[in-house]
């Protein structure tokens, strides 16, 4: 691991340079080596800003975006089972991430930074659960670590809340620039993946359902949910909350809002 340390930097490919952090940052983790994990994460974090927009594939100049954002989407991934820090609190990795990710040039119609935003909402949903959807041998994730302490879940929602505003931000801000039917499309799908994401990670009480409500309004006012594959991703989804509605699992007062989005949207 030392060896790596010192030697990854000296490669020019700086997504080869990512990999590799992650990719030594999980052997770190999985051989219960935690300094060595936080400082190889630590320093893929502080890589991102300098990801290149651009870079060079069969002799053409191709965006880096969509694999930057598969990049973050694993490891977001990985950062569920990664332990807090003793001095530095259970989310600082997170904090690092949410400073890194503006850095980077985003196109301002591909959706993908939001893409990003939606997984990092789905990782803390993860850190909500009393018992985290995976875990590494021997070693304590923060669901034992911290075990769902009122200050734990104060800071949890609070980092939820920041990066809801930036989702909610960046959907309006896409959608002024929406003047041709593909980024239509995306606002669309991109507000379906949101609700989608809402509804499976947390209690939908009425506040929460109103504001579903208004997402799922803005998709049936957008002119392609009209048209194929934006009406069939909507219309599963109203299918889907018509299921989870009638599923045992959900308590009787989400069910009833889920009933009520149902029937408004069918």
């Amino acid at each position: 691991l030392a060896f790596c340390h010192v030697t990854i930097p000296s490669i020019d490919d700086v997504f080869r340079r990512l990999i590799l952090l992650l990719h030594c940052a999980e052997a770190s983790l999985v051989n219960q080596c935690l300094p060595q994990t936080d400082t190889f994460l630590k320093a893929a974090i502080s890589l991102i800003p300098e990801v290149p927009t651009t870079e060079e594939v069969d002799h053409k100049r191709v965006s880096t975006e969509k694999n930057l954002a598969a990049y973050l989407r694993n490891f977001a991934g990985f950062l569920v089972v990664v332990p807090g820090h003793p001095s530095h609190g259970p989310f600082y990795l997170i904090q690092g991430l949410l400073k890194a990710i503006p850095r980077y040039e985003w196109s301002d119609t591909s959706g993908l930074k939001t893409t990003v935003y939606i997984d990092l909402l789905a990782l803390l949903a993860a850190y909500e659960q009393r018992k985290l959807p995976y875990s590494i041998e021997r070693v304590e994730s923060n669901d034992v670590l911290y075990g769902g302490s009122a200050d734990y879940k104060e800071e949890l929602h609070e980092h939820r809340a920041t990066v809801m505003q930036e989702i909610v931000a960046q959907l309006g801000a896409l959608r002024e620039k929406a003047t041709s039917r593909t980024v239509q499309s995306k606002v669309a799908e991109l507000v379906l993946i949101l609700v989608d994401r809402i509804v499976a990670s947390v209690i939908v009480n009425e506040a929460v359902g109103n504001f579903v409500a208004k997402l799922l309004d803005l998709v049936q006012r957008n002119p392609t949910t009209q048209s194929h594959p934006t009406k069939s991703h909507f219309e599963a989804f109203v299918a889907e909350l018509g299921r989870r509605a009638n599923g045992n699992e959900r308590a009787s007062g989400e069910a009833l809002v889920l009933k009520k989005l149902h029937a408004r949207f069918r």
